[in-house]
């Protein structure tokens, strides 16, 4: 598994159809870890992506949206979003 650390990205690039446009650094193994301040991204749109997504609360908190649910998760707490399935 890559670790990949990208505090500069700013944007989530979405396609016309809502999916992240990610890029794996081995796409025969479409995984990877970010370490991002979700802060930078003010309004993140609704996407969804082929794999399955993992979210870790380190400090503060967040609203988590998934499907028709939306979940604040604080320091500590986690979040997983299944593949294909719409989030923000």
């Amino acid at each position: 598994m890559s670790i990949m650390l990208n505090p500069q990205r700013s944007v989530l690039p979405v396609d016309e159809a809502g999916r992240e446009l990610l890029e794996y650094p081995q796409p025969a193994f479409p995984c990877f870890m970010e370490a991002a301040d979700l802060f930078q991204y003010p309004d993140v749109p609704w996407h969804w992506h082929e794999v399955v997504e993992l979210c870790l609360v380190r400090d503060g908190a967040i609203d988590f949206h998934v499907a028709n649910h939306t979940h604040r998760l604080r320091t500590g707490e986690g979040g997983f979003t299944n593949r294909s399935i719409m989030h923000a």
